[in-house]
C-alpha cells in the first residue's frame, strides 16, 4: 500500500552511531534520497541561496556518532557524488580521503602520562579485595584510542566553517556527558533558545551553541572503551563527553523541536535473524554475541520509540472521536487537544520515514566496523542506497499540495547506479 504524504515544510535528517559502518550506510542513504529527488542544504550560509520550500530540500541534520561525523561531511558543501568517491579511493576524487591514521590516533601518552601516577589512589579508592577490583585498577587507562585526529580531519580537510552558524543547514551534534547523566547538545542553538513552549528540554539535555563542530562531533564519535572521553569547551568551562548515543538512540526530537514536519532517520542497528546457511551467533565467539547484545538493546529502545508514538497518536484520535460523540464545542475540543498534544509533547503533523537494513541485508551484521578499504565501504554504502529505496517507494509524495494535519507514521543498487 502507498502513502501519499503532502508537501512538508521543513525537513530533517538523523544519523545514528556505529563506526565507520554506519558512516557508509548513511551516505548510501543520502545518495538514494538524491536520485529519489531530495537535496541536502550544505556549505556556508552566506553563499547558500534562499530556502526552496519546495518539499525536498533537506535543511536539518543531526548526527550521534558516526553519524555525527557522516552529517558533517554531507554539511561540508562538497557533493555527495565526491564524497562517495573518496571512499572508493578513486583518484579525481575531489573530497579529502580518511586513513587509519585520522580514525584510530593510539592514546598512549595519555594512558602512562595520567594514569600511572594514579595507580595509587585507584587502589585506594577501589580496594584488593576483589578480582574485579584488580581487574579494573590495572585497566584504567580511559580508552585505546582517542578522536582527536577525527576533529582535526574535520576541521582542517572537510567544513568550511567550524562554527554551526555559519552554515547554510542547522546542524546538531548529540554528545553525552561524562561526569553527570544527561546530554550536550551542540548545534547553532543555545540553551536560552530552546527553554521555552514546544521544545523538548529537561535538567538532564543541554544545549550550546559555544562548541566548535569538529570538537562536537569528535565527541559525539567517542564510543568507550574504544576511544576515550573527549574534553569540550563550554561555556561553563571543559565537560567531558563521549558516544552521542549512550543515553538516548536517535535524537528525534531535536529535529522536531527544530520544527521539522518530515523526519528522515537512518541507522544500521539490525540484529542477527537466523539463518540456515549462517547458523548461530554462538559459533562466531564474544564480538559477534556482544554486537547481536548491543543490537538488540538499541532495536529496543528504536521499537519502543515507534511504539510510543503511535500510542499518543491513538489516544488523541479516540480522543477526537469522544469530542464528537458527545457533542463538544468545536472550540472547547480544540484547546483540549492542544493541552494534550503539549503535555504529551507530540505535533501531529510529523511523520517519521525509518531506513535500515532489512532481513536480507544480514551480511551487513557482520561487515567491520572500522574497515575503511575501498571494497567494503562500497557493500555497506550500497546496502544503505538498497535500504532507502526500498522504504521511499512505499510513499508517494506530493510536492504540491499544502501539508495536511493528520500525519502517517512510515515503517521502519549501487549508489552510483
Amino acid at each position: 500500500m502507498i502513502a501519499t504524504l503532502p508537501l512538508k515544510r521543513k525537513i530533517g535528517f538523523v544519523a545514528s552511531g556505529g563506526a565507520a559502518k554506519a558512516a557508509c550506510f548513511h551516505m548510501g542513504v543520502a545518495l538514494a534520497l538524491q536520485r529519489k529527488g531530495f537535496s541536502f542544504r550544505s556549505g556556508l550560509a552566506r553563499d547558500a541561496g534562499p530556502l526552496l520550500h519546495n518539499g525536498r530540500e533537506i535543511e536539518v541534520l543531526v548526527g550521534s556518532s558516526a553519524g555525527a561525523f557522516a552529517c558533517a561531511m554531507i554539511t561540508s558543501g562538497y557533493p555527495l557524488d565526491d564524497i562517495y568517491r573518496s571512499f572508493l579511493r578513486e583518484r579525481n576524487a575531489r573530497f579529502p580521503t580518511l586513513s587509519y591514521g585520522d580514525m584510530l590516533n593510539p592514546n598512549v601518552f595519555d594512558t602512562l602520562m595520567r594514569f600511572l601516577p594514579r595507580l595509587p589512589k585507584s587502589f585506594k579508592m577501589r580496594g584488593m579485595d576483589s578480582l574485579e577490583a584488580l581487574v579494573q585498577t590495572l585497566f584504567s587507562a580511559n580508552g585505546f584510542y582517542s578522536t582527536r585526529n577525527l576533529e582535526k580531519f574535520l576541521r582542517k580537510q572537510v567544513l568550511p566553517s567550524n562554527r554551526f552558524k555559519d552554515l547554510a543547514a542547522e546542524f546538531y551534534a548529540v554528545t553525552t556527558t561524562l561526569d553527570r547523566p544527561g546530554r550536550l547538545i551542540c548545534g547553532p542553538r543555545s540553551l536560552a533558545d530552546v527553554q521555552r513552549p514546544g521544545y523538548y528540554y529537561d535538567a538532564e539535555t543541554q544545549y550550546t551553541d559555544y562548541v566548535e563542530i569538529s570538537h562536537a562531533a569528535a565527541a559525539s564519535m567517542s564510543l568507550p572503551p574504544i576511544f576515550k572521553p573527549y574534553p569540550l569547551r563550554t561555556e561553563d568551562g571543559v565537560v567531558y563527553c563521549f558516544d552521542g548515543e549512550i543515553r538516548r538512540t536517535l535524537s528525534t526530537h531535536v529535529a522536531k523541536d527544530a520544527g521539522c514536519d518530515l523526519i528522515i532517520v537512518s541507522y544500521t542497528h539490525h540484529p542477527y535473524h537466523y539463518r540456515e546457511d549462517v547458523g548461530s551467533l554462538i559459533d562466531f565467539g564474544i564480538p559477534s554475541i556482544l554486537v547481536q547484545a548491543i543490537y538488540q538493546l538499541i532495536e529496543s529502545r528504536i521499537q519502543n520509540a515507534k511504539e510510543t508514538h503511535d500510542m499518543k497518536k491513538m489516544v488523541l484520535s479516540e480522543i477526537q472521536a469522544f469530542a464528537k460523540r458527545h457533542n463538544m464545542s468545536a472550540e472547547a475540543a480544540t484547546e483540549l487537544m492542544q493541552i494534550l498534544t503539549q503535555k504529551l509533547n507530540f505535533k501531529p503533523d510529523v511523520d517519521y520515514l525509518f531506513i535500515n537494513p532489512s532481513s536480507r541485508e544480514e551480511d551487513l551484521f557482520f561487515a567491520d566496523h572500522f574497515n575503511l578499504s575501498p571494497k567494503s565501504m562500497e557493500k555497506i554504502a550500497e546496502s544503505g542506497f538498497r535500504s532507502a529505496i526500498r522504504v521511499l517507494k512505499d510513499y508517494s509524495f506530493t510536492f504540491e499540495q499544502p501539508a495536511a494535519s493528520p500525519s502517517r507514521s512510515g515503517p521502519s543498487a549501487r549508489p552510483s547506479a
